[in-house]
């Protein structure tokens, strides 16, 4: 955030009933804003994370990147970030590190076959639109004597279990194995206000899932 400077307010005392003198002090406050908010532009364009639409058009042009017209400015940073780091040593633990980048905690399985030299990851299906860059990733930085098997986590029967019946019949056979469900509740005889006086053993008997 850029600090807010008014000219007019380093003017002495006995200029300051001159409407010229304000005029001028209005347009220069402006263009110091200007070049405070172009400033901070350039200065997050020095890093990729921070990068706008401009930054991180040129590093795409550095690291011969070509963005689809999909992409979005996440997306496209998360390719430029992968593309500088994927030169490190490959690892397990690397390779996990940097599918958490794309996919998020929690939001991939990685099981590698080292007697039979497999390779799987399985997708959460809140990431499923990130398959291609995860694929794009294994392909250019696993080892050539690896098998790659890359698959989205349809839901099971287990976790369709916890949802009532009135919610999956709403849904076809195919979303429900394919698309991320969300499990929805409400908590009956308590208030909003209530509820933080609560613990959570107290509410687990009163939610009833609809």
């Amino acid at each position: 955030m850029y600090p807010k400077i008014s000219l007019f307010s380093f003017l002495p005392p006995f200029v300051r009933n001159c409407k010229e003198f304000k005029y001028i002090t209005d347009i220069e406050d402006f263009e110091i804003e200007c070049f405070w908010e172009l400033l901070k532009k350039e200065s997050d364009n020095f890093f990729i994370k921070s990068s706008d639409e401009d930054g991180i058009k040129r590093y795409e042009n550095m690291l011969k990147i070509c963005p689809k017209r999909n992409d979005t400015i996440e997306d496209r940073i998360t390719k430029a970030l992968l593309k500088i780091n994927e030169n490190t040593p490959f690892t397990l633990r690397w390779l996990k590190a940097r599918l958490a980048d794309i996919c998020g905690i929690g939001g991939f399985d990685v099981v590698l076959e080292r007697n039979d030299y497999i390779i799987n990851v399985e997708i959460a299906l809140a990431k499923k639109d990130k398959y291609e860059i995860v694929e794009s990733l294994l392909n250019r930085i696993c080892p050539a004597n690896l098998i790659i098997n890359i698959l989205n986590k349809l839901n099971k029967h287990l976790t369709l279990h916890s949802f009532a019946h009135s919610q999956m019949n709403k849904k076809s056979h195919y979303q429900l194995r394919n698309e991320a469900l969300v499990m929805n509740f409400t908590l009956n005889n308590f208030s909003y206000g209530e509820i933080e006086s609560q613990t959570y053993y107290q509410l687990e008997s009163e939610i009833w899932r609809v």
